[in-house]
Formats: C-alpha cells, structure tokens, sequence
C-alpha cells in the first residue's frame, strides 16, 4: 500500500486517534469493526498498515472524534449532542449575512449556559475574531476540541457565505509536540501562546450574505460536522451569491438591486453577469423570481405584515400585481394563502427559539 497515491492517506493520523480513543476506555478494535475494516488493531498500532484508502480514514477519523467527544462530554457533563448541533445550523439558515449567523452562533451556545462552550466576536479595525471559550473541557482534552470547534465553525460559516474566510488560528495552549500533532489532524494551522483562544478573519466578510437553503443545509447535514476535514464552499457560480444579495436586500427592506448594482459587487460588466448566468442555464429575473416567491411565503407567514407592505417589500407596484405573481407561482391567492398557514414569523421556529431565548432540546 504506496502513500503517495493520490486517494490514500498515511495512517498516523488514524493511530493516534484509536490511541486516544482507547485512552478513555474505547475499545480501537471495535471502532475498525464498526466502520467495515477488514484488518485489526494490532495492524494499526504496529505500523503494518501504513496509508488508508481515503474513504476509510475519513470513516475512521470521523468516527473516532465523534466517540472520544460522546465519551469525554459525558465526563464532563457537557450538552452538544449531534441532534443539538443540527438544530444549531437550522437556527442559522434564515440568517441574512455571516454577522448575522456569528450573532445568532453566540447566543445559542449562550443558551446553554456554557455547557458547550461560550463565544463572542470582536471587530478591531478591518480584522473580525471568533472568540472561543471551551474551559468546559478538562485541559488535557481542551485543545483537541479546540482544534475541531475551530474546524467545524469557520467550515460552517464558509460554506454558508460560499467564501473562505482564511482564518488565522490562535490559541492560548502550548505548543507542544503533541498539541502541533493535534492541529495537523484537523488540517489547522495555529499560532501557539496567544492571550486567547480565537480565530480572526476580514472583518468585511461579516456583510456577506448567506447563499445556501434549507434543502441545501439538508444534504450538507449529511456529512457535516463530522465530515469537516474538505471545504465544501461555492463552485464557482454566480447564481447563489446573487440569490444571497437579493434575499438580503428584500429582507432588509431595501431597494432591490439593479443589474447594474449586481453586476459590481461580483466584479463583471451587466453584459458579462448575462453571459454568465446564461452558461448557468439561469437569469437575473429567474434567480428575482425565485427570491420574491421565496420571501413571499415566509412574510405571508406573519400575519402582521399587511398585504401592500409584502408586495412593496418584493418590489412590486401594489397588492394586486403582487397578487397576480404569487397566484402564477402558487396557484393560490395570497389571502388563501394566509389564511390556510400562518406562523408569527417569517424566521424558522428553531431561529424563533433562538430570537426568544428559549432553549428547546432535540430529541
């Protein structure tokens, strides 16, 4: 088995984390037989395995940090189950822009009553950081998941965005071979000795807005976040962050963007943003449809909202034109509509949760 095949990764990462695993009473042997391995521990640990296909070191991997955290949370009484932590991410789907999503990250975790870690964001001068507290954890297990909290929050926030933030890692814990071991694991680079832990970025990447859906969060749930070691941001297009400009425009009660306005803020000409969305099989009055009908349904939600304020809201001269579209998107009325669903929100009702402050626990 050669290690410098392109889909095989070396072992060593994998070694260490059954070492660590059987370190608070796991079984490494079990681990491998319930992620399908064909070969034993003693392979492992004696170095008779040396590289993994790459599916399976990401099975092992994952699979290991989930149970060594399962196993540690329970001695430390801490409270982020995998449920809880899906929960978390559909409080974030409605959030507008990534100052949003830090603001609403904080205080759900707050919530918690620092159970699962207690964090803050500070803005100094063109620079943005992601405080992280996890003195929750004992310190012989609290850079380990240090080191995953910083992977699995600034993945988050990028796929949401669909940008890399390009975070700089920072930590108050020593560097010693051991903790560099650990930040290699995760794929981090970390400054060491710092006065805090935290991670710092462009502080103008907090008026991104958020590009990615519910069914979109759906199936990056499926992987993520224990599938965290990939960046799974944008491909590329220009389609999703035009979405996001549009919804953060309608739902903040603004003007919405002309093409001229679009096409500036992706840095192309209007005659190249066509071409573009175009090779996209999609256009800018598609992808303005697509969001006023979208926003239509969550403000129609709120019963508070009066109709004419909707369709001037999504850009529309009046109630009976907002009217005329909603019943070409849907086949209803807008006042059928509303009267056959009605929330007090426009928000999702776990966001709602967070917005009140009301923890509600997954099950």
């Amino acid at each position: 088995m050669r290690s410098n095949e392109p889909h095989y990764l070396p072992a060593d990462h994998v070694r260490y984390l059954l070492q660590k695993a059987e370190s608070v009473g796991l079984s490494a042997q079990v681990i491998l037989r319930d992620c399908h391995q064909s070969y034993s521990a003693c392979d492992i640990f004696e170095s008779r395995i040396s590289a993994l296909p790459q599916q399976d070191f990401v099975m092992l991997r994952n699979t290991c940090i989930v149970q060594i955290w399962t196993r540690v949370s329970e001695r430390y009484n801490a409270s982020l189950s995998n449920a809880d932590f899906r929960l978390y991410c559909h409080s974030l789907i409605s959030s507008l822009t990534l100052a949003e999503v830090i603001d609403r990250t904080i205080r759900f975790f707050n919530l918690l009553q620092g159970k699962a870690g207690r964090f803050a964001l500070e803005v100094r001068e063109d620079r943005a950081y992601f405080i992280i507290n996890a003195n929750f954890i004992g310190a012989e297990w609290r850079f380990f998941f240090q080191c995953n909290a910083y992977s699995t929050f600034f993945r988050l926030f990028e796929w949401l965005i669909g940008e890399e933030l390009h975070a700089e890692c920072e930590t108050a814990a020593p560097g010693t071979d051991d903790n560099r071991y650990i930040a290699t694991i995760f794929g981090e680079c970390v400054r060491f000795g710092a006065p805090r832990d935290q991670f710092g970025f462009s502080a103008g990447l907090l008026n991104r807005p958020v590009i990615r859906s519910s069914d979109e969060l759906h199936h990056f749930l499926r992987r993520f976040p224990f599938d965290n070691v990939v960046r799974q941001l944008a491909d590329g297009r220009l389609a999703p962050r035009i979405v996001g400009m549009y919804r953060t425009a309608v739902a903040r009660g603004g003007p919405i963007p002309t093409i001229g306005e679009l096409a500036q803020a992706v840095h192309v000409s209007p005659a190249t943003l066509r071409r573009r969305l175009d090779e996209e099989e999609t256009s800018v009055h598609l992808l303005k449809e697509t969001v006023r009908r979208e926003l239509s349904l969550q403000f129609l939600r709120d019963r508070q909202i009066p109709l004419n304020d909707i369709a001037v809201r999504l850009g529309f001269s009046g109630s009976r034109s907002f009217g005329r579209a909603f019943h070409d998107w849907n086949g209803t009325s807008p006042s059928d509509y509303r009267r056959q669903t009605g929330k007090k929100s426009p928000l999702s009702d776990v966001a709602v949760q967070v917005e009140q402050g009301v923890a509600h626990r997954a099950v």
